[in-house]
């Protein structure tokens, strides 16, 4: 009778300690996994702006941009004039760990003294 009072509690134990460490094959490991994601930055920039007699005012945008993520990405990046305000936006797909150089021709105005972009979204294709 007391072997079986002895095995009991023993079994007993190993069931609770079992559930409190969680290997109930739940399937849950404890383990996070980190969905891989674009990083993408403006690596460096350039703005030309010009005044032709076919084209009227107009700015020559040159942007490098670097994805230092895991995974392929596309940024959203508006232009802005200072003195017409939103000058459009473009998309540009940045493959992951790579750099690209992206040239865009904006039509502005005499006014706008300076041109601005910024970073709207970045998301994965």
């Amino acid at each position: 009778m007391k072997f079986l009072k002895i095995t009991l509690v023993l079994v007993l134990t190993i069931f609770l300690a079992i559930l409190s460490s969680g290997c109930t094959g739940s399937g849950d490991s404890g383990y996070v996994v980190k969905e891989k994601q674009p990083d993408i930055r403006i690596a460096s920039s350039n703005i030309d702006t010009n005044w032709g007699l076919a084209k009227g005012y107009t700015a020559t945008v040159s942007l490098t941009l670097t994805n230092y993520g895991d995974a392929d990405g596309i940024i959203t990046i508006e232009f802005i004039g200072d003195s017409k305000g939103s000058l459009g936006q473009k998309n540009i797909f940045v493959p992951a760990q790579n750099s690209v150089t992206d040239i865009i021709e904006l039509d502005t105005s005499a006014s706008d003294n300076s041109i601005t972009y910024k970073i709207l979204n970045q998301r994965k294709p």
